[in-house]
Parts: structure tokens; sequence; C-alpha cells
């Protein structure tokens, strides 16, 4: 009889193949003793697996020419490395809390190959990005590092790392961004070992000015001080959203995804805390009207402000509102924010009064709630507060 636990033997990284830098061959031979006539692990890992050239068949019939042909592959191709760049996140899954590094020692992070190998030489093919976006890789990149940072134990094991290897394992420097490393980041503060740094640390991390690396650092952070409310990463994601700061500092550049990234941040940092300020803040987000022209993935950005506010509030609507929130009427307004209607409270600062010296020239909403923005944030959030009530009225709206 075969056990489904996992192996009590966690796997440094000296132990492992030099080559396997995924991981995978490391679960293949776990699954193998464990199953050994089952080949479905060994399946998957090579479903998941994108730091090798990828298998490519093109058929080709007599009336096509050789440049028809190699555009023919090339399309293909663009299509398996899409399949490819999105592996990561299955990958990281999969090879979950299976390592333990040592000192001294980096943790590999496998390339993404945009290759293939064509039958029957297995000839490479490198795909054409010239007429792809200089960052096509970047998101892809991230989550990679993301895949690769979650092999990791965790700290609640007993296997804390410390700052030496996290520093030790910064990439050099360089003219090139190095986006993988931004996600290393994240999956460090998913696994709660970001707590090591110092907070010159930090903030020597956002100064490099790649949004991959803030993203990773913002919600890292919030991961590993989750439902503490630590004051200094409170200060640090709130910094890196303009509704929070002063008027004379509402202008400061700030990229979206950084936005976005800090806002969900906040509700991992409050989870379940019911935290008055953030809650009316948030809630405020959801129905913000664009004040400006500079406004970019709006959706998004709304998106995660309701996650957020479900995440302060989690599970809070089982047994009625908060104390302290009941003026804020949570329910109604987020029903609204659902269904549509006019806005019962239209105004874009949580702190009162819509700011009448900017307007957004490209879009305007006037009283009426567009709910294309607000209805996917407004629907996280009531079902993160109602979540495991049982609530069948909330269930039939």
């Amino acid at each position: 009889e075969y056990s489904s636990s996992p192996p009590a033997t966690i796997t440094t990284v000296d132990e492992e193949d030099k080559e396997d830098k995924d991981g995978l061959v490391l679960v293949t031979k776990y699954a193998a003793m464990l199953f050994n006539e089952d080949s479905r692990v060994k399946e998957v890992s090579k479903l998941l697996r994108s730091s090798r050239p990828i298998f490519l068949k093109v058929d080709r019939p007599p009336e096509v020419s050789d440049h028809e042909f190699e555009q023919r592959k090339q399309q293909k191709l663009l299509l398996l490395c899409t399949r490819a760049m999105a592996a990561p996140l299955g990958r990281g899954m999969l090879t979950l809390g299976t390592c333990s590094p040592l000192l001294g020692t980096k943790l590999p992070i496998p390339d993404i190959c945009l290759a293939g190998r064509v039958p029957p030489n297995n000839a490479t093919v490198q795909l054409d990005t010239t007429n792809c976006s200089p960052t096509m890789k970047a998101w892809p990149d991230f989550h990679n590092g993301v895949a690769a940072g979650l092999r990791l134990t965790s700290a609640a094991e007993g296997r804390a790392i410390n700052r030496t290897w996290i520093v030790y394992n910064r990439p050099s420097g360089g003219d090139t961004v190095n986006y993988s490393h931004g996600g290393l980041l994240m999956a460090l503060g998913l696994r709660g070992h970001l707590g090591s740094l110092a907070m010159t640390d930090i903030y020597e991390y956002l100064t490099q000015g790649s949004d991959t690396t803030t993203v990773g650092v913002l919600l890292g952070m919030a991961a590993t001080k989750r439902s503490t409310c630590d004051p200094s990463v409170s200060k640090m994601l709130c910094l890196h959203i303009p509704s929070l700061l002063p008027p004379p500092f509402t202008d400061m550049d700030v990229s979206s995804v950084a936005q976005i990234a800090a806002v969900a941040g906040v509700g991992l940092l409050y989870q379940g805390s019911a935290h008055r300020l953030m809650t009316e803040f948030l809630l405020g987000e959801i129905g913000r009207k664009p004040s400006s022209d500079k406004i970019a993935d709006r959706e998004a950005y709304v998106l995660a402000a309701g996650f957020a506010l479900g995440m302060v509030n989690l599970g809070k609507g089982k047994t009625g509102a908060s104390a302290g929130l009941q003026d804020l009427k949570l329910e109604e307004r987020l029903t609204q924010y659902l269904l549509g209607g006019k806005d019962p409270q239209p105004s874009n600062s949580f702190r009162g009064g819509e700011d009448t010296s900017q307007k957004c020239s490209r879009i305007f909403e006037g009283d009426s709630i567009n709910i294309d923005v607000t209805s996917p944030g407004a629907t996280m959030a009531l079902g993160l507060l109602h979540i495991k009530s049982g609530n069948k009225s909330l269930a039939n709206r």
C-alpha cells in the first residue's frame, strides 16, 4: 500500500542534478518511488518544463515555398512559446517546498527557452521576436522567479532563511533588468522569509526602478507580515498609493502595477482586522471616478481594491457588521456597486470632497456607477466578507 505523504527528507540544492534547475527531475524521482506504476507526474513534469527547446513539427505541403514554410514554423512556435511562458505557474505548484538551500549556494532559476527543435534531426529554431513587445518576457520571467522561490521550504517549518542568503542571491550589477529576481523576492515573502531583511535593504530594492522588483517587494513584505498591521510595512505600501498621500504628493509618478500591488498588499497586511481607515479607503476606491488623464489598468486596480477590502474584513459578515463600521453600510454600497444605479457618494476621495481642479478628459461617467469596472471588485469583496457564512440570500443576488 502506497503512502500519499511527501518524503520526510528534503534534498538540498547541492544534492540535485546540476542540470535540474527547475526541480522537476527531483519531483519525478519522488513520485517514481511512491507510485512506481503511475507515470502521471512524469507526464505533467514534461508539460511544465519550459527550460528546454519545444518539439516543433509543422507539416509541409508540396506547394508551400521555403519562405512560407518558415513563416508557418514561426507562427506555431509563437503559440508554443506562449504556452511555455505560462508553465511556471503550474511548476511552482508542483515543486512547492521540495528544496532547502545551503548558505553560499545560489538558488538556480531556469531560463524560459523560446526555441523549438524540428524533427528528424532536432535542428534548433529560435523564435523571431522582432514583431513582439520588448517586454514580452518580463512578467513570464517574474512568475518564473516566483516558481523557483516556491521550491524553498517555508519559515513555519523551522528552516528560516537569513539576510545573508537573500543578499547573496541578488543579481550582479549591469544594464539588463533581472525580472526573475523580483519574482524570487515575492516567493520568499510568500514562504515567510523576507522578514529578515532590514528596511535599508527594502529601500535599496524599491529604488532600483524595476516594476517587477517593486511588485515583488511590496507583495512579499505584505505576505510575510500578513495580519500583523505592521506600521513600517504599512507606510511602505501607502507611499505607493497616491490616494493615501496628502494633496501636494498626489501627482507622484507611481506605475499602475505598483499601485495595484500596494493595494493588494494592504489587504494581506490588514487581513481580518476590520481596520476602519483602510476599510473606508478601499470602499471608496472601488467606486472612485477617474480624476485625471493619468489612468491605466483601472479595472485591475478596482479588482485589487475589492480583494483587499474583502481580506481586511475577512469573514466579518457571518455575525453582522463589525463594531465601528456600521455607518459605512458595506453590504449596501457593495451591492450597489454590483448591480449599478446612481452613486450615493460620488466622491473622488475617501477623505471626502471632489477635487474639481483635475478632470479626466477621456472618460465621463456622471453620477452613474460603471458596473463594468466596479462589479468584479464588489463581487470579490462581498464573497470574502461573507465567506463560509451560508448566506443564501446573498448567494441568490
